[in-house]
């Protein structure tokens, strides 16, 4: 990752990945880890893996990847709260350039 990119990541974030789906549309969530990560605010429609269009509002640009399986909670966001929590919408890879080295991911929340 740049040194001037890696430099704006100074906020912490929380994730838990999502290890089970129960019956009645419920979740369970494993363990909680944190990372860092530069957020900023976007109004925006993006396109799915799936071909959906979903409206996202936050953009979170981090070295550490991300899946679509796991909840997000911003920093000062109550951790015990999974309504609290975000899920990605989508992940973009962003590569060093003439590489295939990740530099960061763009994940649109």
């Amino acid at each position: 990752m740049r040194a001037g990119l890696l430099a704006m990541c100074a906020l912490t974030f929380t994730r838990k990945s999502i290890t089970a789906q129960v019956a009645g549309g419920g979740e369970t969530l494993g363990s909680s880890s944190t990372f860092v990560g530069y957020l900023e605010a976007v109004t925006e429609r993006v396109r799915t893996d799936l071909g959906l269009d979903r409206s996202v509002k936050h953009l979170l640009i981090t070295p550490t990847a991300i899946t679509e399986d796991e909840r997000i909670w911003l920093p000062g966001a109550d951790t015990s709260d999974v309504s609290a929590s975000l899920r990605p919408v989508l992940i973009n890879p962003m590569y060093e350039p003439r590489s295939t080295t990740v530099s960061h991911y763009e994940v649109y929340l």
